[in-house]
């Protein structure tokens, strides 16, 4: 298995390998404190705008994790993040009341709400480019998930139609 070896994590003893999210980074999980995420298209300086973005909202909310560096390893562009710890939400979620849900749900938003205040860098692409461009990225995938589900189907017909 390949670990990679970052200065910043020189006297790390465990890694764990991370297959889950829609990136096509590959993420490591590093003595359950920090997040690699090693970006095989991506670019150092779309991870530099990255990090400063992440770091502002670290200030403003600490359920967003501070990112400690950026750097390149075997010409791949990488991120080291604070890991948090917790239970993946697909599995964790249904088995909770709804009023634990909706507790969540909530500090989801008041996160979310304090994510969006932080303003755009000067030149950054425009907000609905940039999501038109990530449906048009994502939805493949989402294709192959919903595959056989009509409901799923009909939401990225809906996506789709609806961009504007």
């Amino acid at each position: 298995m390949f670990i990679p070896k970052i200065p910043f994590l020189e006297k790390s003893l465990s890694y764990e390998l991370i297959n889950e999210g829609f990136s096509n980074d590959v993420k490591w999980c590093v003595d359950h404190t920090y997040l690699v995420r090693i970006s095989p298209n991506g670019n150092r300086e779309g991870l530099d705008l990255q990090a400063n973005l992440i770091n502002a909202a670290h200030e403003n909310d600490s359920h967003i994790p501070f990112v400690h560096e950026v750097g390149v390893h075997n010409d791949k562009p990488y991120m080291i993040l604070d890991y948090i710890r917790g239970e993946n939400g697909r599995v964790m979620l249904p088995k909770l009341s709804r009023e634990v849900q909706y507790q969540i749900g909530q500090q989801v938003g008041r996160t979310l709400y304090k994510m969006h205040q932080i303003p755009a860098p000067i030149n950054y692409p425009a907000w609905d480019h940039r999501w038109i461009s990530k449906v048009e990225r994502l939805l493949p995938r989402f294709e192959d998930i919903a595959v056989g589900n009509r409901q799923n189907q009909e939401v990225a017909r809906f996506v789709m139609n609806h961009l504007h």
